[in-house]
């Protein structure tokens, strides 16, 4: 995260599109952008930012760095969800509820993190829900139904994700992890194993059978937190000389 050319994107589920404050926006011109990291907090509207700020009784960093607004309603709703808001993000384009970056005709819908991939970059999606839910999916699988969750994950690893951090693990049969192993991905299922990773050129991360526990939930547990999570996934995918696409979700199921 110090890479001075790292643009960190943080796009709030529902409504807000919030980027670095304008003196980064101006570094980022003068300087090639290597690397791009889209944090989504799930389910976090402006009443949530609004919330937080009567709480706290003053502005938040947020408020420093709001300078527009993103809208994922859906094609066939006034109220998203998970996969459409992922699809708007991941595709510039909106699609009916539940389908995942495919159009409401049903038309494959390029991402994001395909057009990085197709230029050289490496990839990864982190995730506290299953890596395989909605969200996560959006960016690298393309399936009309989002609980297709067994036919997300072999599409995950086709894609050719390089990091793949999250829970889901149930989604993921031995076939499937043999070939992920064969395609060069370490696999990982716990903390201690995670912090160990730091020689993998790929990554398989599954930490729960279905979706990690809450944060105030997981010292009971041997999953990692979604910092640690995030900060294996940058030490990995910072070594391609090219540069990073990155999801980072706080995802509840």
């Amino acid at each position: 995260m110090k890479n001075k050319r790292t643009i960190m994107v943080l796009f709030i589920f529902i409504g807000m599109l919030l980027f670095l404050p304008n003196q980064a926006l101006v570094q980022a011109e003068e300087a090639p952008v290597r690397n791009v990291i889209f944090m989504i907090p799930d389910g976090f509207s402006t009443d949530y930012a609004t919330g937080y700020r009567w709480y706290k009784g003053e502005q938040s960093v947020m408020d420093e760095m709001l300078v527009g607004m993103h809208r994922t309603y859906s094609a066939n709703s006034a109220v998203t969800d998970s996969a459409a808001g992922g699809t708007a993000m991941a595709t510039g384009q909106k699609t009916n509820n539940g389908m995942i970056a495919m159009s409401p005709t049903g038309d494959r819908l390029p991402t994001i993190l395909q057009t990085a991939k197709a230029n050289g970059k490496k990839a990864g999606l982190v995730t506290t829900t299953t890596i395989t839910y909605a969200t996560p999916a959006a960016f690298a699988s393309h399936v009309k139904d989002r609980k297709m969750e067994a036919e997300i994950a072999p599409q995950l690893l086709e894609n050719q994700v390089d990091v793949l951090l999250g829970g889901g693990k149930k989604y993921f049969p031995k076939a499937l992890l043999k070939q992920a192993k064969a395609d060069g991905y370490h696999l990982v299922t716990n903390q201690a194993a995670l912090l160990k990773s730091n020689s993998a050129n790929k990554l398989l991360g599954l930490f729960a059978e279905g979706a990690m526990k809450p944060e105030l939930d997981r010292h009971t547990t041997k999953e990692p937190s979604l910092a640690e999570m995030s900060e294996a996934a940058i030490q990995l995918l910072k070594k391609e000389k090219n540069g990073f696409f990155l999801m980072i979700e706080g995802g509840t199921d």
